[in-house]
């Protein structure tokens, strides 16, 4: 499993799953070859400072509810390519993890606007559209 979450850089999932298994068997030798994914994806946009890496970093930062480093990286893809999708998708996540559902909603609206079939844009604008800003919790 921890592979298969690596393989498809599903970090949060590859995170629990890795935590889950150190509790249980603290010295479990395959869980501790799977580093931090805000370590990975670091090294991953020094060496390859390229739009992808950014991408994951951003991704990583929320994950591990580091929001402000989530923001800027995400702002680093859109200034590394404005017309990125996945950077306004990610920099919806950034603005909703700081409360700031306007801009959250104004990203992801971006985002369509540059790639209409972005699922995930998709699905943050329909979960969290309606809301007004005080039902962000």
């Amino acid at each position: 499993l921890m592979r298969l979450y690596k393989a498809t850089n599903n970090w949060r999932d590859l995170r629990r799953t890795v935590d889950a298994a150190l509790k249980v068997v603290p010295a479990d030798e395959t869980a501790r070859l799977y580093p931090d994914p805000v370590l990975v994806a670091e090294k991953r946009a020094k060496d390859q400072p390229e739009v992808d890496s950014f991408v994951m970093l951003a991704e990583a930062y929320c994950m591990t509810e580091q929001y402000q480093k989530c923001l800027e990286a995400a702002q680093k893809v859109i200034r590394l390519q404005p017309d990125s999708a996945e950077g306004y998708n990610v920099l919806g996540a950034s603005y909703l993890s700081q409360r700031h559902l306007n801009e959250a909603i104004a990203a992801w609206k971006k985002a369509l606007e540059l790639k209409p079939g972005l699922t995930t844009a998709q699905k943050n604008l329909e979960a969290w559209g309606n809301r007004i800003p005080a039902d962000v919790p």
